[in-house]
């Protein structure tokens, strides 16, 4: 897993547009309602971290993973979204996992192509987590409440950002302009309403979506 040889032509370029779009998704308030974890880094950096470490075991530079590892001790130290609120522990421990399953999984088989041991500590930290939230208090019903309330008060902060710019001076020159602006806008609140009910209706396969792209581009960045 050592950063050996040579890169492909453009291969810098192409995993920087896809960080950048991954990192970015939280600002269009749409994806927001939608990624169940909004903090992306704090799926990202973990990762990455393991990856360092695994490639230290073959030989790869130690600073980069004591750096690594410290970044994401410090990440996960952060609180996600309100502290104290159940998305806040869930959040992170889910991070936790994801990370600790990829590595565990790149240890016992480091010749599985990476898309499999993706699968696999997906997976498997789905299983670790499924048995963590049901020998908790409120079971998974907790977590199906946590996730609906966090979705609702993203789509509730979009919703008041909107409106606070279509009461701008600027918005209603546009708006003079282009009278099918402010039905645009209307269209989009409906919208950011109901688009929370159906992100916790999906939220395993949405978790599994997001953490799949986290691996493949922490991956990316680390190689």
């Amino acid at each position: 897993m050592a950063t050996t040889g040579e890169r492909p032509p453009g291969s810098w370029r192409q995993v920087g547009f896809a960080l950048a779009g991954y990192l970015l998704l939280p600002v269009v308030p749409i994806f927001r309602s939608i990624i169940p974890i909004e903090q992306t880094l704090l799926l990202l950096v973990p990762v990455i971290a393991v990856c360092t470490i695994l490639g230290w075991r073959l030989g790869g530079r130690p600073v980069l993973a004591i750096v690594w590892s410290l970044l994401a001790g410090w990440i996960l130290m952060q609180h996600a979204g309100a502290a104290g609120t159940p998305y806040d522990g869930l959040a992170r421990g889910w991070a936790l996992l994801l990370a600790g399953s990829f590595g565990l999984l790149s240890l016992w088989s480091s010749a599985l192509p990476f898309f499999v041991r993706a699968l696999a500590s997906v997976a498997l930290a789905a299983g670790a987590a499924f048995v963590l939230v049901a020998a908790s208090p409120g079971g998974v019903g907790r977590v199906q409440r946590a996730a609906g309330s966090e979705f609702t008060r993203r789509s509730t902060q979009s919703i008041a950002a909107l409106r606070q710019v279509a009461e701008t001076r600027r918005w209603r020159e546009w708006a003079v302009k282009s009278p099918g602006i402010d039905e645009i806008a209307e269209q989009s609140e409906s919208q950011l309403r109901a688009v929370p009910s159906h992100s916790a209706s999906m939220l395993p396969a949405l978790l599994g979506l997001e953490s799949l792209v986290a691996l493949a581009l922490g991956w990316g960045v680390y190689h």
